[in-house]
């Protein structure tokens, strides 16, 4: 920058003479390296985010399996048929979660209704309209997380976005998800990458060589699932025009992604 400034100072003390080619030259050289610089820091730090997404995803899943081992059944699943019964929906609502301060403590006896509602209050609550709080009151009423915080604190992930847990369909299975609202779209393929298998980009474009967006166990959310209120999941597959992204998408657009994180996997 000195460099610049020293220019920038003879130019001013001549204002009559032009640049010469090599201050020109210098001018440029110094801009190209700054301008690599900053492209470069925005590739690390978006690697960083990546890289915390995948921890992130993994930690929540280890959490889930915990509890599994601890209670034989999946936080969420009150009748202990292998599936959480909440569905999560297309696009998470800003009131999805409890955030009610009186409820940082869970009630005693178990509830069976309304937002502090967990499964072992009842084994009919899986899909009530509510419902997508008792995966993190289960976790909190058996100390898998911190019990004191509330429901919209710990489905908070890294990218200030939602988590949620539930169940999804496809042809003759089911799966246990994870779903992750809200995220680009080049951090959705970073995260097959590291999951599912290699992305590999071409200029602007992405393309899977080895688990599309709509296979393996990560798979768009938001536009190859419909949905249908506590009731169903379907996945149906969707195209995409190359990694996660569809038509009138960048790299920087917002999508939402499931992750398959137990034992149940849909088909291909």
């Amino acid at each position: 920058m000195r460099l610049l400034d020293n220019l920038m100072a003879r130019r001013s003390a001549n204002a009559q003479r032009g640049f010469t080619m090599v201050e020109l030259a210098i001018v440029l050289v110094v801009a190209g390296l700054i301008l690599v610089a900053a492209l470069k820091g925005t590739d690390m730090v978006n690697k960083a985010k990546s890289e915390r997404s995948v921890s992130d995803l993994r930690g929540l899943q280890g959490i889930l399996l915990e509890y599994q081992k601890r209670t034989n059944r999946l936080p969420g699943d009150c009748n202990n048929d292998g599936k959480i019964g909440y569905i999560p929906p297309v696009s998470l609502p800003a009131n999805h979660y409890d955030a009610t301060e009186s409820n940082r403590i869970l009630p005693d006896p178990a509830s069976s209704t309304g937002v502090t509602a967990n499964c072992a209050g009842s084994t009919t609550v899986e899909a009530s309209v509510t419902a997508q709080n008792i995966v993190w009151n289960d976790l909190r009423r058996n100390n898998i997380v911190d019990a004191h915080r509330l429901p919209i604190e710990l489905a908070k992930n890294v990218n200030g976005t939602w988590f949620a847990v539930g169940n999804m369909a496809g042809t003759g299975a089911n799966a246990n998800v994870i779903v992750v609202y809200d995220i680009p779209v080049w951090m959705a393929e970073a995260i097959d990458a590291s999951i599912d298998g290699i992305v590999s980009y071409t200029g602007g474009a992405a393309t899977t060589a080895s688990s599309p967006a709509n296979t393996g166990r990560i798979r768009r959310w938001d536009k190859n699932v419909t949905v249908v209120a506590n009731t169903s999941a379907t996945f149906a597959a969707t195209a995409f025009d190359s990694g996660f992204a569809v038509t009138g998408e960048t790299r920087d657009s917002l999508i939402s992604i499931s992750y398959q994180f137990d034992a149940n996997k849909l088909i291909n």
